[in-house]
């Protein structure tokens, strides 16, 4: 046997991930290649990975806030992955579901406030003239204050 057939022109993907870019580079233009490469790594699988992601189901629960009353409410959601035909990215659309059910299958909890809610103009249309100008110089000056 000659010296060339015993040398192994396969690294295994462990050790060839040590070299930096051009070492690799070098190594391969002298014939050198990785073996037992990582399934998710391969460039079809990276391709695949990119063009269609994975999404996961999951459950919601939203503590929502309004900014203008100070009503609170909170809502359940499940977020199921859609994938529309002629769209090529799936994406996660809101159904409306009950609170059981979502204390049921582990929801997540998240706070968010909103500008305004259904029950303002209830709340409004009972206020005075002078009540919604006190109200409204209120709110002006906080934002004023988030300005800055």
């Amino acid at each position: 046997m000659s010296q060339q057939e015993t040398i192994s022109k396969k690294i295994r993907y462990e050790i060839w991930n040590e070299y930096t870019v051009s070492q690799q580079t070098m190594m391969k233009q002298m014939g050198f290649k990785p073996y037992n490469l990582p399934k998710s790594n391969t460039p079809k699988a990276l391709k695949q990975e990119k063009a269609y992601p994975t999404l996961k189901e999951y459950y919601i629960i939203a503590h929502i806030k309004c900014k203008l009353c100070g009503h609170r409410s909170h809502e359940c959601y499940h977020m199921k992955a859609i994938n529309y035909q002629g769209v090529g990215q799936p994406h996660l659309r809101a159904f409306a579901c009950t609170e059981e059910e979502a204390l049921k299958n582990g929801a997540k909890r998240e706070i968010h406030s909103r500008p305004y809610c259904i029950v303002c103009k209830e709340r409004l249309m009972e206020k005075t003239k002078e009540e919604l100008v006190q109200l409204t110089i209120i709110l002006s000056k906080k934002a004023a204050c988030t300005r800055r």
